[in-house]
């Protein structure tokens, strides 16, 4: 009777630790979703369909439903596989043509994205590392359907899910120097057709290392002697810019040269690129690509302008993307001017006098220096200003390396802090200087005064 009655006075404690048992066996089961047993449990009367719904929504998509051909494994499948195997955009079926976008949403690792907006759907993809995704819907219910690469899956928007806050902060991402950057084919295409050459037409000519596509005739005596003249500029330009500016451009150059014998075609292609499309430039570098035009102007001046362009192209290799206005244009006016040959440097000096004359006002007319360090090159409405900005960033870059052999040197040095990750800031070009900005002023105005 004894034990009977302590039976009996423990067994609410039994029943509680049971009950406890039973739980953790469901949560060790959603993270072993493929157990014999819980296949076996299927079979069992009541339970079987709650053991088989737990499966279904826990089990990894199956090997022929994955983004990427991986072999079927309980772990999370990769973000950057997902985003890597997504088809060409040509390609891609109506269903997941990106649609207009209602914000983002910042996710946690293990984030589960199903197929519909029902917990009881396939699970597609598990995130395993926090991500930024776009979302392209938001239901009443708390469920919003996001895009991965070319795919969309539906996800419960909750403290589970939800970062509030970026992981890493909100501080923009260090520039540093990144491999050159192939054509971009839509971009190439287009060019190729205003030049009336096939778009599927491989290069069969180079300028250095760079493919050249032009419809300059190489039987014309003055285009060849251009050509020559172009050639050993691209061929030199990275080794110049190793020596003046102490930096090492990393990986291969992969981008492409376009050239246009005139400067109609030029507009014509310009005008679908919308950032420069108003401007009269002479050449424009992006997206792999340096394109630009000879129409009348002389040799010197088409070379001036190939080196200016490659040198935005160096910089993304040898600095980094993104760079402010005036270092990126500073540091191209000057390799060009530096890059052309001898004796043609008085002639593109005189033309980029002409080019950049002190215009009779505007908002780059006394700009402070510091000014000028933090001008957005969008901010500029005249070609005026343009020229008066490019003419002063020019010069600035000149004063730094050639003023004093020491100053050149500290200059050099922020480049290298730049490529390797440090802000590009007016802030951090004055920590490597060391020296106050109206001192600075004062002496970049005399060196200008006496450059004549």
């Amino acid at each position: 009777m004894g034990r009977r009655r302590r039976f009996l006075d423990e067994l609410p404690l039994l029943a509680l630790l049971l009950v406890g048992l039973s739980l953790a066996g469901v949560v060790w089961l959603t993270y072993h979703p493929e157990h014999p047993w819980l296949r076996r449990a299927e079979s069992w009367p009541v339970v079987g369909p709650a053991a088989k719904l737990l499966r279904q929504a826990y089990s990894p998509p199956k090997p022929s439903e994955r983004v990427t051909q991986a072999p079927a494994t309980p772990s999370a499948q990769p973000l950057a596989e997902v985003l890597s195997a997504q088809p060409p955009e040509p390609e891609l079926p109506a269903w997941i043509v990106p649609e207009g976008q209602v914000g983002f949403e910042w996710l946690r690792a293990g984030t589960r994205l199903h197929t519909e907006p029902d917990r009881s759907s396939e699970v597609w993809l598990t995130l395993d590392n926090f991500a930024s995704l776009p979302v392209l819907e938001r239901r009443a219910d708390s469920w919003i359907r996001v895009r991965v690469g070319a795919r969309q899956g539906w996800l419960v928007l909750d403290e589970g899910s939800r970062l509030d806050h970026p992981p890493l902060g909100a501080a923009p991402a260090p520039v540093k120097a990144l491999s050159g950057r192939p054509p971009d084919p839509r971009r190439l295409e287009r060019a190729l057709a205003v030049m009336g050459h096939s778009p599927t037409s491989p290069a069969e000519l180079y300028l250095g290392p760079y493919p050249f596509y032009t419809d300059l005739r190489d039987t014309d005596p003055r285009d060849r002697a251009l050509l020559r003249q172009l050639d050993e500029a691209s061929t030199r330009v990275e080794e110049i810019y190793r020596q003046r500016y102490g930096l090492d451009p990393v990986g291969n150059p992969a981008a492409a040269v376009v050239l246009f014998q005139a400067v109609e075609d030029y507009r014509r292609y310009q005008a679908h690129e919308t950032a420069i499309a108003s401007l009269p430039s002479h050449g424009h570098a992006g997206y792999g690509l340096a394109v630009f035009y000879r129409g009348s102007r002389s040799d010197a001046e088409v070379t001036a302008t190939l080196i200016h362009e490659l040198t935005h192209l160096l910089n993304r290799r040898g600095i980094g993307p993104a760079l402010p206005a005036w270092l990126d244009e500073g540091l191209a006016e000057d390799l060009a001017e530096i890059g052309i040959q001898p004796e043609s440097k008085g002639e593109y000096r005189t033309l980029l006098a002409s080019a950049t004359a002190r215009p009779s006002g505007g908002a780059m007319v006394g700009v402070s220096l510091q000014e000028l360090l933090r001008t957005d090159r969008d901010s500029l409405s005249s070609q005026a200003e343009l020229q008066r900005f490019y003419q002063l960033s020019r010069s600035w870059i000149g004063y730094l390396l050639d003023a004093d052999p020491a100053q050149g040197a500290r200059f050099r040095s922020y480049l290298e802090a730049v490529a390797n990750g440090a802000p590009a800031t007016p802030e951090e070009l004055q920590r490597h200087l060391r020296r106050p900005w109206a001192e600075l002023e004062k002496e970049f105005t005399i060196w200008r005064a006496n450059l004549g």
